[in-house]
């Protein structure tokens, strides 16, 4: 989840400005561009609370055990879509 947070933080902000530009009755264009440069700077404000606590909160160690494990979830998925010889053989 932490790995997320970034993204996480500029939805809920993309959300509160589109609930206020729905109750100003901001026409389509402000909301849009409000909401575009609410995603932008709330992403970039996102990525730098999230390293903020990766360095602060979090073990160097179980942040890099769980990129390990995503990343043989990744090959195990990868292994899993192979054809078996039997089905080459049907297939020739």
């Amino acid at each position: 989840m932490i790995e997320k947070l970034h993204i996480y933080i500029a939805i809920i902000a993309a959300l509160i400005v589109n609930i206020c530009c729905i109750v100003m009755s901001n026409s389509l264009y402000t909301s849009v561009l409000y909401i575009i440069l609410t995603i932008v700077a709330f992403y970039v404000i996102g990525i730098f609370v999230r390293n903020f606590f990766v360095k602060n909160f979090y073990n160097e160690d179980k942040v890099n055990m769980e990129n390990e494990q995503n990343s043989e979830a990744e090959i195990a998925e990868e292994d899993g879509v192979e054809i078996s010889q039997d089905a080459e053989e049907q297939l020739i």
